[in-house]
């Protein structure tokens, strides 16, 4: 029902809070966790990444990169509709033009998205102009490049490289943030300010699983926006929330032992999974000497550097400290989740 948080109770919804909130569902400014996750619902790209962060097909079935590392060449599937939406009146199939489109949006001046750095390699003309995507017939797709980037793959599966229409981007203008229409697996219903996001299940999703039934399995989802952790916490506790991302301080000790395990009174009624987090929390120390702060300062001696590196005890911390919800960072500043570490 429009207007109305309203989700018939025999439909498989899932439910999860955003404490920062959303501030837009164009991919092109996905530079945050929150845009990005739910942009991921909405969109797809060339390419997607498995749990151990390998480029996987997408929208594109298969590729090759020439020997040099410079041309990319896109074979893409014929089968990907965007979303049924006002601005598009009929069924409309993704083509190799409309990445064209998306990727040449993304490095516009005028746009100014977060995300142009990932096409800094891209070939462009003597006015700076980008002229590298290339849209040799509709289902071939091709990226020249000025010089090899080898992280090209792995950025092109980021929700920056999302394909959008162009009827869309236009019909909407600035408010195709709020009015996204992708070809992901969710379809957007309806964005209630400050209250909730709720997306449709898409019935006409291109993914299928191995046995070849039709993704996704939920037929909705509800994102809601509460600012308030432990508030959030209470509700997933009654149940009306059916996922939570990380644990505010004031409630791990209540929820989790020091080794990171459930307290037996919530043992059966929740379920939780841990696996490595991208991300890095160290202590920095400033060593610009030109800084009048650091003219004569002990940490300029590497010694004494050392002396607190090594007075850290790591697994005390992420034991006592953090519950077990980190890994000790005994492997330089690299994430253990990244290929390789």
């Amino acid at each position: 029902m429009k207007g109305h948080l309203f989700i018939e109770s025999n439909l498989q919804v899932f439910r999860y809070n955003e404490a920062s909130g959303i501030t837009s569902l164009d991919p092109a400014y996905t530079s945050n966790q929150a845009n990005i996750w739910a942009c991921n619902h909405l969109f797809n790209g060339l390419l997607q990444l498995n749990e151990k962060l390998i480029p996987q097909p997408c929208i594109a079935t298969q590729w090759n990169i020439s020997d040099d590392g410079k041309l990319y060449t896109f074979y893409l599937r014929n089968d990907v509709p965007f979303h049924k939406d006002p601005s598009l009146p009929k069924v409309r199939m993704v083509t190799a033009h409309d990445f064209v489109f998306s990727f040449n949006r993304i490095c516009s001046e005028k746009l100014a998205s977060p995300g142009s750095w990932v096409f800094q390699s891209v070939l462009k003309d003597e006015s700076g102009q980008t002229i590298g995507f290339k849209a040799e017939n509709d289902s071939v797709f091709t990226i020249q490049l000025h010089q090899t980037f080898p992280p090209l793959l792995g950025l092109l599966a980021s929700s920056y490289c999302a394909v959008v229409p162009k009827e869309s981007v236009e019909y909407y203008g600035k408010d195709f943030r709020k009015h996204p229409v992708g070809t992901g697996p969710f379809i957007f219903h309806e964005w209630i300010d400050r209250t909730a996001l709720i997306l449709h299940k898409n019935p006409n999703y291109f993914e299928k699983n191995t046995e070849g039934t039709s993704l996704p399995y939920l037929d909705a989802i509800v994102v809601s926006f509460i600012s308030d952790k432990q508030t959030a916490f209470l509700e997933f506790v009654k149940g009306k929330l059916d996922f939570i991302s990380g644990l505010d301080a004031s409630y791990k000790d209540d929820l989790l032992t020091n080794e990171g395990k459930l307290r037996p009174k919530y043992k059966g009624k929740f379920k939780i999974e841990t696996s490595p987090y991208l991300n890095t929390e160290y202590l920095g120390i400033l060593m610009d000497e030109q800084q009048p702060l650091m003219k004569s300062n002990p940490l300029n001696d590497i010694r004494i550097r050392k002396a607190i590196n090594y007075g850290f005890d790591r697994a005390k911390m992420i034991k006592y400290l953090r519950n077990g919800m980190a890994t000790p960072g005994t492997g330089g500043i690299v994430p253990i989740g990244v290929p390789g570490i």
